[in-house]
C-alpha cells in the first residue's frame, strides 16, 4: 500500500524501483533449463537490468502466503545481510574462500562460507515501538539527568570458569551495573558491553554471556546498544559493561547526604554471594551439578543444607539486585544511598566518610533476619553474621532516611531497619555493630 518514495523516506534509502508481484519472477527452473521468453521481459528483470548497479538493499513483505514475510536483505561485495522483521533475526553470510577447477570436461566452482547469527532481544513488537515512542517523547521534552556507571570483570579475577558459566558472568556483570544505577535513583536506560577475550575462546561462550547480559537487561527495560570488541593475550577475557539512567528530573541520591538521627535500612539479601563465594573456595560439592547426574541423589532429592549450599552458590554466580527500589528510594527521600558491592560494613562506611557521619548497626536484626536461614545452615551461625557484615557482591540497596515511616512502602521489595546514623566521636566517622568497631574488612581489589 505503500509508494515507493514513502518507503524511501522511512528507511533512508534511494528506492530504485517498487516491483509488483510477477507470476513469471517467481518461476522454478529445473538444473539446465532456460527461463521462459516472457521471464525475460518481466517488470522485475527489467527494473533489476536497468538498476543493478544502484541496489542497496531489497525489502521483501508479502501477505500473499501463509506465513508473513518481512525481511530486509542488504547485498555487499563480501557479504549477505539478511534481517527478518517478523522472526525479530538477523543474519549476516561472510564470504570466506572461493576456488574455480577447470578440466577438460567442466568448470567446478567452489565458496567456503560462515553465518554470524546475531543474538537479538525479542518481545512484542508493539511494546517495542510504544517504549521507543515514549523515550523518543521524553527526549524531545528534555527528559532529565543522566547517570552512568561502569564494570569491569577479568577471568579468573572475578570469576572462574570452573565455578561460573557464561551465561552466570552475564547476569552478574550486568547485575552490578544496574545496581549501580539504582543506587543513584534513576531508572536503568540502556547498557554498552566490551569484551576482549582470547582469540581462541569459543565463540559458544560469547553467545552464552550475550545471553546472560540479555536476560538481565530485558527484565530492566535497559537494552544493550552498542559496546567495543578486542583481542587479547592468551587466556585473557575481560567483560566491561557501561549503564546508563534516566533520574526523570530528580536530582541523584548520593552518598553524602545521611544525616545524624536517619535510619538505616536494606533492600535485598545479606551475606548470601559472600557465602557462596567461601563455599566455592572451600571446594564444596556444587549440588547443581549433583542435580545433574540423575544416579547421584535417589530420586534427585537434595537435604536442607545441601539445598541452603544450593542457594549460596548461585546467589554468587549469578546475583540479582532489586533496582526497581532504587527510585522508590529517592521518591520517597531517602538521604543516601548505596548497593552492597564491597561488603556491608565497608559500603556503608563509604557513607559514613561522604557524609561525615558514623553508623551504630543493630547486631540482633542482622542475626536473626540475615544470618539465620541458609547462611547458617551452610556455615554456622558465626561465619554466616561475618558474611553478613562483610560479603561482597550481594548489591543489596542500602539507604538513609529520615524515619522508619519515610520508607518506601511495597512487599516486593522491602527496606528494614538495620541501624541508626549517629553524629561522629573524636575518632572520626566509623560503622559499629552494637557500639563495637567488628572485624569484618570487605572486598578490597589490591589487598595482597
Amino acid at each position: 500500500p505503500y509508494a515507493a518514495a514513502d518507503v524511501a523516506k522511512v528507511l533512508g534509502l534511494p528506492v530504485v524501483a517498487g516491483i509488483a508481484w510477477d507470476p513469471a519472477a517467481a518461476a522454478v527452473f529445473s538444473h539446465g533449463a532456460g527461463p521462459p521468453r516472457r521471464f525475460e521481459s518481466s517488470p522485475l528483470v527489467r527494473s533489476l537490468r536497468a538498476a543493478r548497479a544502484a541496489i542497496e538493499a531489497t525489502i521483501t513483505a508479502s501477505r500473499a502466503t501463509e506465513e508473513k514475510i518481512r525481511t530486509l536483505a542488504i547485498t555487499q561485495p563480501d557479504a549477505y545481510i539478511l534481517l527478518d522483521y517478523s522472526h525479530q533475526d538477523i543474519q549476516i553470510y561472510r564470504r570466506a574462500a572461493q576456488e574455480y577447477t577447470l578440466n577438460r570436461e567442466s568448470i567446478r566452482y567452489r565458496q567456503a562460507s560462515f553465518v554470524e547469527h546475531l543474538l537479538v532481544h525479542k518481545d512484542n513488537p508493539l511494546k517495542l515501538e510504544i517504549r521507543h515512542l515514549i523515550s523518543a517523547v521524553r527526549a524531545v521534552d528534555g527528559g532529565g539527568p543522566v547517570v552512568a556507571t561502569t564494570d569491569t570483570m577479568v577471568r579468573g579475577r572475578d570469576w572462574r570458569d570452573d565455578w561460573s558459566s557464561a551465561h552466570d558472568v552475564g547476569i552478574k556483570v550486568a547485575t552490578q551495573n544496574l545496581a549501580d544505577i539504582a543506587a543513584m535513583g534513576a531508572h536503568p536506560t540502556a547498557l554498552l558491553v566490551s569484551l576482549v577475550a582470547d582469540p581462541e575462546l569459543e565463540v559458544q561462550w560469547c553467545v552464552d554471556l550475550a545471553r546472560g547480559i540479555a536476560s538481565v537487561a530485558s527484565q530492566a527495560d535497559a537494552p544493550v546498544v552498542g559496546g567495543d570488541l578486542s583481542s587479547g593475550p592468551p587466556g585473557v577475557v575481560v567483560v566491561a559493561v557501561t549503564a546508563l539512567g534516566d533520574l526523570r528530573g530528580r536530582a541523584p541520591v548520593l552518598r553524602s547526604g545521611a544525616r545524624a538521627g536517619d535510619v538505616l535500612a536494606v533492600c535485598g539479601s545479606l551475606g548470601l554471594s559472600g557465602g557462596g563465594l567461601l563455599l566455592h573456595e572451600r571446594g564444596e560439592t556444587d549440588p547443581d551439578h549433583v542435580l545433574a547426574d540423575p544416579g547421584a541423589v535417589a530420586g534427585n532429592e537434595l537435604g536442607e543444607r545441601a539445598l541452603a549450599v544450593r542457594a549460596l552458590m548461585r546467589h554468587h554466580r549469578a546475583p540479582l539486585a532489586p533496582w526497581r527500589a532504587g527510585p522508590g528510594a529517592a521518591d520517597a527521600g531517602a538521604h543516601a544511598l548505596v548497593d552492597v558491592s564491597d561488603g556491608l560494613v565497608t559500603d556503608v562506611g563509604r557513607v559514613a566518610v561522604a557524609s561525615g557521619v558514623s553508623v551504630d548497626l543493630d547486631g540482633a536484626v542482622l542475626r536473626e533476619r540475615y544470618a539465620a536461614g541458609p547462611l547458617t545452615l551452610a556455615l554456622g551461625a558465626e561465619e554466616a553474621l561475618h558474611q553478613v557484615l562483610a560479603g561482597g557482591e550481594e548489591h543489596a540497596l542500602v539507604g538513609a532516611f529520615a524515619d522508619e515511616a519515610s520508607l518506601p512502602g511495597g512487599d516486593e521489595e522491602p527496606w528494614h531497619v538495620i541501624g541508626r546514623v549517629v553524629a561522629p566521636g573524636p575518632e572520626g566517622p566509623r560503622v559499629t555493630v552494637d557500639g563495637v568497631v567488628p572485624d569484618a574488612r570487605g572486598w578490597d581489589h589490591f589487598a595482597r
